[in-house]
């Protein structure tokens, strides 16, 4: 599939086509194209070198709007993924910071203990 580079396989009840090559389709789902979040069949071999052609949607056509949506959200989850990672990273940093204080303070109090 053509602009997809996120999939993911799932299984439905309902029967599935064989591919080109003979082998049974598998539900995959596109994240990384036009219609994210719609479902697809696809031969493993869709990209590779055996080049089975096998390539039909499952899902109907979307309205215009449910794609906008999901990659909307999409971005946004991936905003919060950032600014969360950074949030651990400072606290990981404030954390080092912490201990680093904790071991100057012990030290200190040690040296005041030892003079007196």
């Amino acid at each position: 599939m053509q602009g997809s580079s996120s999939i993911s396989s799932s299984s439905v009840d309902a029967p599935t086509p064989r591919y080109h090559c003979g082998v049974r389709s598998s539900i995959w789902t596109a994240w990384k194209c036009d219609y994210p979040g719609r479902r697809f069949y696809e031969c493993s071999g869709y990209e590779t070198s055996t080049r089975c052609s096998f390539f039909q949607w499952y899902d109907p056509e979307p309205p215009a709007r449910y794609s906008d949506v999901i990659r909307k959200l999409l971005e946004t989850n991936e905003v919060i993924r950032s600014e969360n990672m950074e949030l651990k990273k400072r606290t990981q940093e404030l954390i080092d910071e912490l201990r680093r204080l904790q071991q100057c303070l012990h030290d200190a109090t040690s040296e005041l203990e030892s003079a007196n």
